[in-house]
């Protein structure tokens, strides 16, 4: 036995020794695989990591029978891999084969994550007009990968002038994917043709999925279109209960708080001013609005709305208090069109006053002036010029034809 004893020493040295020497081969093909698959599969041939990334990157390089062969390789390795039979799938795509279609459907089975199946198999449901198995294919890759929305959602947007596209697409945004804020965002750009806009957004209000913040984002991009009469008409058909007759000026008593929507007054973020709607004693409803003015430069109210008159002759009213109210200038309501010329101004609003009825006709020109907006504004150069103190309260406001 003491003559056995070195022997079997020397063998268990060295099968440690190989032991360790097969770690740290092991350990460096797994740190090589991702930067360099190549050195990782000669200390490793069926290293699957490496097979993977070589594969990918063959794929990348557009070498598609040595991306086939890698992964018949990684699935010989790991049969259940699916990212394998993903590069099988896009080299088909990539040669052009006949079972490429057939290779995608088994891919997006064992892939479902992966983006480069989900894309291939999109475009190839498209140009087969199966519209309903692109927009599935669309849909997941956008949850897989949001950020592919900025290269996606511009062209989408373009496609939904096709009516059928634009049905198919509605119908996935009714059930409210996350990126559902992101793409009718994307959809209100000014790059957008009107008419794609258009189907998405009356197919969600068709639906009744249509949340006030889109509608408000639909209406905003209507006006910058100069498409006034189009929104106007949008915005009446909301209000419920239905109007018989609407005046010129919506809520003009400040009855209700703004909605910041369609021809309804929008709230402003000027500095300088503290607008609020609320009580008021002497207002003729109870309500009116008032503004507060704190000593800094400010270029008007914080509030203004958006109205629709038809060119002709017009009265201005409304009932105002001021209370230690200083500018330069005075302050103005004015009537001014979208993108032009101001057509009204109701002032100046100056000093301590009790409640007064104020008004002024003015006249709405033919042309270059597809709607107006109405609102508060400092006429004063900006600047230092425009600072302003003190309190106003604005009551009934309205515009009647002449």
């Amino acid at each position: 036995m003491r003559a056995l004893r070195l022997p079997i020493a020397i063998v268990g040295v060295a099968v440690l020794g190989w032991v360790g020497w097969s770690i740290i081969q092991a350990t460096r093909a797994d740190e090589l695989a991702g930067t360099d698959p190549a050195a990782a599969l000669r200390i490793d041939p069926d290293h699957p990591k490496a097979l993977l990334r070589l594969g990918r990157l063959q794929l990348d390089a557009k070498d598609f029978d040595a991306a086939t062969a890698t992964a018949r390789h990684l699935l010989s390795v790991e049969p259940g891999q699916g990212d394998g039979f993903a590069i099988l799938a896009l080299a088909a795509v990539g040669r052009g084969d006949r079972d490429a279609k057939q290779l995608l459907e088994i891919a997006v089975q064992r892939a479902p994550r992966n983006p480069g199946v989900r894309t291939q198999a999109m475009v190839a449901a498209l140009r087969a007009s199966d519209l309903d198995a692109g927009m599935r294919q669309l849909d997941a890759l956008l949850r897989l990968s949001p950020g592919r929305g900025q290269i996606l959602f511009p062209a989408m947007a373009q496609q939904a002038v096709d009516p059928a596209f634009a049905e198919v697409l509605v119908g996935a945004l009714v059930e409210d994917p996350p990126w559902r804020g992101g793409f009718l965002a994307s959809l209100t750009s000014q790059d957008t043709p009107p008419g794609a806009m258009d189907r998405v957004y009356a197919g969600l209000q068709r639906h009744h999925t249509l949340a006030e913040s889109e509608l408000r984002l639909w209406l905003e991009r209507m006006l910058r279109n100069g498409r006034w009469g189009e929104a106007y008409a949008h915005w009446v058909g909301t209000l419920a209960p239905k109007p018989t007759e609407l005046p010129s000026v919506y809520n003009g008593g400040f009855e209700r708080p703004p909605s910041n929507m369609g021809f309804d007054w929008h709230e402003l973020r000027n500095t300088g001013v503290f607008t609020s709607i609320g009580a008021a004693t002497g207002a003729e409803g109870g309500q009116a609005a008032h503004f507060h003015f704190i000593g800094r430069p400010t270029p008007g109210g914080g509030l203004q709305q958006p109205i629709l008159l038809a060119p002709g002759r017009y009265r201005l009213e409304l009932r105002a208090k001021a209370e230690f109210l200083h500018s330069e200038q005075g302050l103005q309501w004015i009537v001014r069109c979208d993108g032009g010329a101001t057509v009204a101004e109701l002032g100046p609003l100056e000093g301590s006053f009790g409640w007064q009825r104020l008004a002024t006709e003015f006249t709405v020109p033919a042309t270059a002036c597809p709607g107006q907006w109405l609102e508060l504004h400092n006429p004063a150069v900006a600047g230092s010029a425009q600072v302003v103190s003190g309190d106003l309260w604005i009551d009934d406001v309205a515009i009647h034809p002449l």
